[in-house]
């Protein structure tokens, strides 16, 4: 059962840990606060749209589309925890694996954490939905993670290009 809970009690958390409690425990009460410009990101594997944003904080409802691999990268200005919605697939974050599996409902208690500057990648055959909760940098304007995104060092070129590059925000 969900409780309401104030929506002025996210405003004086500090850690992502508990903001991220707070919001999954109000999720089907809170009203969405997404920008009202900038709020969709669309590249060739994947898409973002900003349900939630009072900064440092913010939620994105991501989807990967089907057949996908996400090559090895890093987020530097953002730590993040991660929930699947829908859809299957892997998530190798510094080298650890979790296996995304459809889930009647998210599985609340299973926050993937993917913090500044740890290298992920994955793949889904099928697609997958998650909403990602972060927590930005002080000083560092909140942006999507396709932005905040380094790729891996050593991650092979095509072209002297690099795969991720060639493929974002086309």
């Amino acid at each position: 059962m969900l409780t309401r809970v104030p929506l002025n009690r996210v405003k004086p958390m500090t850690s992502l840990k508990t903001f991220s409690e707070w919001y999954l425990k109000v999720v089907g009460t809170l009203p969405l606060k997404a920008p009202t410009v900038d709020a969709i990101r669309v590249t060739t594997f994947m898409s973002e749209v900003i349900i939630y944003r009072d900064p440092p904080f913010q939620v994105d409802f991501v989807t990967l589309f089907p057949g996908q691999f996400i090559p090895p990268h890093y987020h530097p200005n953002v730590d993040s925890y991660d929930v699947n919605l829908t859809g299957n697939g892997e998530a190798i974050v510094s080298g650890r694996v979790w296996t995304k599996k459809v889930q009647a409902q998210p599985r609340v208690n299973l926050r993937i954490p993917v913090l500044a500057g740890a290298i992920h990648y994955g793949f889904t055959s099928e697609g997958s939905a998650f909403i990602s909760m972060q927590k930005w940098k002080e000083g560092v304007p909140l942006s999507f993670l396709s932005e905040d995104w380094v790729d891996a060092p050593d991650w092979p070129l095509v072209g002297g290009v690099s795969v991720v590059a060639q493929g974002r925000n086309k």
